[in-house]
């Protein structure tokens, strides 16, 4: 189950809600999962995230929606709500996207920008 559904699912139809779930997403987008979580660790597929059981499941989780789960920020995540874990998917890229990535690939490399970060030329 994607990120998104997830969120749908959990947090339903209910007005306000959806502000909260834009801002999961948003946090979903940052840097990469914490390292704490390795590659063999798991969460069962049926498993429900909750307000009160979220810390067994925080290395699974980014920074930003540990805070929100813990609660100490402006913005919170509802007491009843219920994160069900799906199970893992695959979902491979279109087949024209993968033949222009191998066609271009060789036009394209990574560049080191005057502020540090990394673009693409």
């Amino acid at each position: 189950m994607t990120e998104v559904t997830a969120l749908t699912k959990a947090l339903g139809r209910r007005p306000g809600r959806w502000l909260i779930a834009a801002v999961i997403l948003a946090l979903f987008a940052g840097p990469a999962m914490p390292q704490a979580a390795a590659a063999q660790d798991t969460i069962a597929p049926g498993t429900e995230i909750t307000a009160q059981n979220w810390q067994k499941y925080k290395d699974f989780m980014p920074d930003g929606m540990q805070l929100l789960f813990a609660g100490t920020a402006n913005w919170k995540v509802p007491p009843d709500i219920k994160i069900e874990i799906g199970p893992t998917s695959n979902y491979p890229l279109p087949q024209i996207y993968q033949d222009n990535t191998r066609k271009y690939a060789s036009q394209v490399k990574i560049v080191t920008l005057p502020d540090g970060t990394h673009g693409l030329s």
